[in-house]
């Protein structure tokens, strides 16, 4: 037993009386398993009595079962308690012997610093689930042992890992905190929303490409019109082909025909085209929700034709 733990009991069992009271059932257990070396046993009904009517002898005696059962920062913190209190109740056997319990520990109890990065992150940290907080330079006591450290912040995922703190020690341990998916400093969208991304590139851009297309392919007709009938023209300089065979009769009207047709197509693909183009403009200025819109080719009896439907605005 040691010299502090021989002293503790002497003070659980003089020091009630010395402020008027009795000592309890509690008490004189307490201070048999500590006589009898049953640390463990001690130290929980010491902490039931101290949750229920503090005292400084009761912190005392439960930092010298706590530094008896190794530990040493519970220890530690107890005699700091029971020094300020023996202060208030004016103890000072308790008060003196709480001082030299803590210069007895100053250098046995383990230093833990934690560096957190990204740095200026409110982060929470907890040792064996129990928030603690940390020093301005990131350090805080921790019982000797393997311990276990949790680090959180929100939009960060939460960084666990085991540490080993010896007996008057200093570990030191950088934890760097990875942003939860989707928390980059922008808000994710909410489920079901369009992405304004897409919103702006692929409505208007596949409209609008569509509007070109039909207006390059309205082009060419046109100028396919105008060949057949630079064709048919000089066939037929004046018409004087009607008086000629029935097979160049058929010829030229064949041209005419072909001209005319190429010409309708033509003239109705620049109009879609235009159309179409002009929508994709206006779909990409507007900021808002994507029109539907469907674009598709009919036959005709000429060839095809180029349809637009949907609701465009």
């Amino acid at each position: 037993m040691s010299r502090w733990s021989r002293f503790g009991i002497v003070l659980l069992l003089l020091a009630a009386p010395a402020v008027g009271q009795t000592n309890s059932s509690g008490d004189v257990e307490a201070a048999e398993h500590m006589a009898g070396g049953r640390w463990a046993d001690a130290a929980e009904i010491l902490r039931e009595l101290v949750a229920s009517r503090p005292s400084a002898t009761r912190l005392f005696n439960l930092g010298q079962a706590e530094r008896n059962l190794g530990r040493l920062a519970d220890a530690q913190r107890n005699f700091e308690l029971a020094h300020e209190r023996a202060q208030v109740e004016r103890m000072p056997a308790v008060e003196g012997a709480a001082r030299a319990a803590l210069a007895d520990l100053k250098s046995q109890v383990p230093k833990l610093t934690v560096e957190v990065e990204p740095a200026g992150v409110s982060a929470e940290v907890r040792i064996d689930g129990a928030p603690v907080t940390l020093a301005s330079d990131g350090s805080v006591n921790v019982n000797p042992g393997t311990r276990r450290l949790m680090v959180s912040a929100p939009g960060f995922e939460t960084h666990e890992r085991t540490v080993s703190p010896r007996a008057g020690g200093q570990l030191r341990i950088r934890v760097t905190l990875e942003r939860v998916s989707g928390s980059g400093g922008t808000p994710a969208p909410a489920p079901g929303a369009p992405d304004e991304g897409e919103s702006r590139s692929l409505a208007p851009l596949v409209v609008g490409g569509a509007g070109v297309v039909a207006l390059a392919a309205g082009a060419y007709f046109l100028v396919r019109a105008q060949s057949k009938w630079s064709d048919a023209e000089e066939q037929c300089p004046t018409g004087t082909c009607r008086l000629g065979s029935q097979e160049a009769v058929m010829e030229h009207q064949s041209l005419v025909d072909e001209g005319r047709s190429a010409s309708t197509l033509g003239w109705m693909l620049t109009g879609v085209g235009g159309a179409a183009l002009a929508t994709g403009i206006v779909l990409w200025t507007l900021d808002g929700e994507p029109r539907e819109a469907t674009l598709g080719v009919r036959p005709t009896a000429g060839g095809a034709a180029l349809w637009l439907s949907g609701a465009l605005f």
